[in-house]
């Protein structure tokens, strides 16, 4: 069995509180308002920073979080407008967090037509 280091260890503890602290902020699933909540990360290239970015979490139930990771129909582009409805995150700090992250380049154009179908 594979032992995570120190650093690692550090880096899962600050992750769960920040999700803790999502989840308690953000109590209902942003895609089908069931309470009882997990935290999705849109974008999940460097692991260690992905969890450091409340911009890059959507809140969500079981069920929905397993449709998330169903990318042809929550591809990252409508992800990130999901979390521009229901978080309270500017499109120019989701866009950031997740540039950083993503190995792909998302600009605004890519989401805005999604806006429409998220309810924006």
């Amino acid at each position: 069995m594979r032992r995570n280091t120190k650093a690692r260890a550090a880096s899962d503890r600050l992750a769960d509180k920040l999700r803790r602290e999502f989840v308690e902020r953000f109590p209902n699933c942003w895609v089908c308002g069931v309470r009882g909540v997990q935290c999705h990360e849109i974008c999940q290239g460097n692991r260690a920073e992905a969890v450091k970015h409340a911009e890059n979490y959507l809140a969500v139930c079981m069920g929905c979080h397993e449709a998330m990771h169903d990318k042809s129909k929550w591809p990252v582009a409508r992800q990130m407008a999901l979390a521009w409805k229901c978080g309270d995150y500017s499109m120019e700090a989701i866009l950031k967090a997740c540039n950083e992250l993503s190995l792909r380049n998302v600009c605004e154009q890519d989401f805005v037509p999604w806006l429409r179908v998220v309810g924006i």
